[in-house]
Parts: C-alpha cells; structure tokens; sequence
C-alpha cells in the first residue's frame, strides 16, 4: 500500500517529464543541466516555446541520456542549451556522492539506469518507500493516498512551473561564509576520474544533437564574483578549454558568463545560483544573445 501511495506523488522529475510530453509538439528550445540552469533559465522569457529540463545535480550522463531519449520526440526541436560549468567535468550522480539517491529518480521516472552495476542492484530502483527514507515519509503518504480515494493526481510542486522553472522569490545569501562553505562542498565533489566520461557523455551529446541540425549552445551560468574569484584557476581554465574545444568541434556555440556584472548581490540565491528575480534578468540578457530559435 506504501508504495501505491507513493507512486502517485509528484515529484520534479514526474512533473517535468509530464509536462514535457504534454507540450512536445511546440518546444523548439530544450535546456538541460544542473541546477543553476534549473534555477537560472526562465523558459517563458526566451523566443519561441522553451522548456527547462534541468534538475539538481545532473551530470553530463543524465544530460546526454536524456537528450538522447527525448530530441527525437520534439518535432519542432531547434536549439538546446546545455549548462556546464566548474564542476560539470568533476562530479556524477553516483554511489557514496553528495544526493546519490538522486539517480534513482532518473531510474524510475525516466527509465535510465545508474552509471554503476552496483547501483542499479540497489532496492531504491524499484521502491518508491525505500528512495523516501529516511525520514518515514508520512507526508507523502497521505497526499499518496489522498489521490488513490479521490481519482485526482496532483500535477505540480510549489515553486515548478509548466515550463519545468523553478520559480522561487528567495532571499539572497551571498556572504563570505556562504561562499567559503559552496566553494568547499563543490570542491568536495570534484574528482579527477570522472572527467573522461563527462567529456565523452559531452562529446556523444554534441555529436547527436550536430547531426540533427540542431543549434547547440554550451552556457556557463553566472556566480556570485567572490565565488569566482575562489575558483581554481587551473581547474576552471582546463575546463574552460574543453567546452571551447567540444563546442568548435560540434558546430555549437560556447558562451561563457560566469560573470556577469549587470547581476547584482540580491539577485542570487546563493554564491553559484540566481533568484527569481535573478532568472529573469539573466534569461532577458540571454534572449538578447541568443535571439529566435
């Protein structure tokens, strides 16, 4: 009965993949990527029909696998935008990483399988009650079994919009210590031997989306300017390179705005993350680069 329940309670993946099919004979601009283009890109602010596919630390696997599954379902596809960044080449969704349990969504609601064999032997592939634990996930029970008694399934999540933008009015959070702590998590994350696949996750997109025709724009969301300035330069200019590099190669674009000085200290929501506000200055000074698809 638990995981009855629990299967009928949305969650951002559920919803984005609904209102992505609900909406996919219209969409010609497709965004993916982590969450600073989940919280950064405003689809509604750009040309055309856009949609934001992105979700909270999404590594450059789930990115192409998605892309991969869902391009050739978009008729009127013309431009992707794919956020990268300092981590993209450093950091997966994977066993013992900060949010593994994330990958089980992807499993469940998409149907792409871990990286690891080891992951995909976990119970959370299938349980909907162990993915939810802990804490005992009583809230969502309820609303599980409210939907079960009544027929109707709850389409959406406060703050997730139509167009899969997470739309919240947050206060800004930008100080010294914020951003010691987001440099310190981030570079917790980062290690050497996910980067071969990242690029080759990178390459194989580029390549697909290349041979579609589609326009394809590499993006490097804004920070905060102190989290720049704590960046390691070495690591951020050989990551900088290869976007260049995949980009020249796959007749896309790369556009670095990293910083973005017209961005002020209350429109982030934290040191590497915009605000609402935030989104939808950026997304206007996005349009303006980018124009119609």
């Amino acid at each position: 009965m638990a995981e009855l329940c629990l299967a009928n309670v949305p969650n951002s993946y559920s919803i984005k993949r609904d209102s992505l099919n609900v909406l996919a004979g219209d969409i010609d601009t497709l965004i993916v990527g982590s969450s600073n283009a989940y919280y950064g890109i405003a689809p509604d602010r750009l040309q055309g029909v856009a949609f934001n596919l992105a979700n909270v630390n999404e590594g450059p696997y789930y990115t192409d696998r998605l892309v991969t599954a869902k391009a050739p379902k978009l008729p009127k596809l013309k431009r992707v935008i794919v956020a990268v960044g300092y981590i993209t080449l450093f950091s997966e969704l994977t066993r013992g990483e900060i949010e593994d349990w994330r990958q089980y969504y992807y499993a469940q609601e998409w149907g792409i399988p871990p990286r690891s064999l080891l992951d995909r032997l976990d119970i959370r592939m299938w349980s909907r009650l162990a993915l939810a634990m802990p804490p005992f996930p009583m809230d969502s029970l309820r609303e599980g079994f409210q939907t079960l008694r009544t027929g109707i399934r709850p389409s959406t999540i406060p703050h997730l919009d139509a167009r899969g933008w997470w739309c919240a009015d947050t206060a800004s959070r930008v100080g010294p210590m914020m951003v010691a702590n987001a440099l310190a998590r981030h570079h917790g994350l980062m290690h050497e031997s996910y980067v071969q696949d990242s690029i080759g996750h990178l390459d194989h997109l580029l390549s697909l989306l290349d041979q579609r025709g589609v326009d394809t724009v590499l993006i490097t969301m804004p920070v905060w300017h102190t989290y720049a300035d704590g960046m390691r330069q070495d690591t951020w200019d050989r990551s900088r390179a290869v976007f260049q590099r995949l980009a020249a190669s796959h007749r896309a674009r790369y556009l670095c705005l990293l910083r973005t000085p017209q961005l002020s200290a209350d429109e982030f929501y934290d040191p590497d993350h915009l605000n609402m506000r935030g989104a939808l200055h950026f997304t206007a000074l996005l349009d303006a680069k980018l124009g119609a698809p």
